[in-house]
């Protein structure tokens, strides 16, 4: 046997092949058992929406204004503000480990006619859905008084 027969068999392994059918199932689920994992190690990633976060933020983001009344959601998930500016309306909520401000209108806010203990304020990009903010009767009444004002102060201007 010559060297070039010896090393030609060496080289003709034959070649394995996996049909995509059989591999990208088994590639998607190792990637969702990876993800799995990663989320049970990392745990929940909501941050808590308090006073001294909406403080804190409206002072990073806005420091000229300041915070005149703030009511908090019962699940501390969103807080609305209302602040000394001129467009004074602030909604206060969570993202994940991020807390995020977003400048409202009155016409964005309105009480929940079937429960007299919830504030609706309607989004401004159509991929999020409103939120409820869940307060007592004497917070709504006030609140509404409030946007009332501000709807009031507007139409004026205009």
């Amino acid at each position: 046997m010559t060297n070039n027969e010896l090393y030609s068999g060496l080289w003709s392994v034959p070649k394995l092949q996996i049909e995509p059918y059989i591999l990208l199932p088994i590639a998607a689920s190792f990637v969702l058992i990876v993800i799995v994992f990663i989320r049970a190690v990392a745990g929940p990633r909501n941050v808590i929406i308090s006073k001294e976060n909406c403080s804190e933020l409206l002072s990073f983001e806005e420091p000229e204004n300041k915070i005149e009344r703030l009511l908090l959601s019962l699940d501390n998930a969103a807080a609305l503000m209302l602040t000394n500016n001129e467009n004074p309306l602030r909604l206060v909520r969570r993202h994940g480990d991020k807390v995020v401000l977003q400048t409202l209108n009155p016409s964005d806010i309105e009480p929940v006619t079937d429960q007299s203990d919830l504030i609706s304020i309607h989004r401004q990009d159509f991929s999020h859905p409103a939120i409820k903010i869940s307060c007592t009767a004497d917070e709504v009444s006030t609140w509404v008084a409030i946007l009332d004002d501000l709807s009031s102060s507007q139409l004026s201007k205009a």
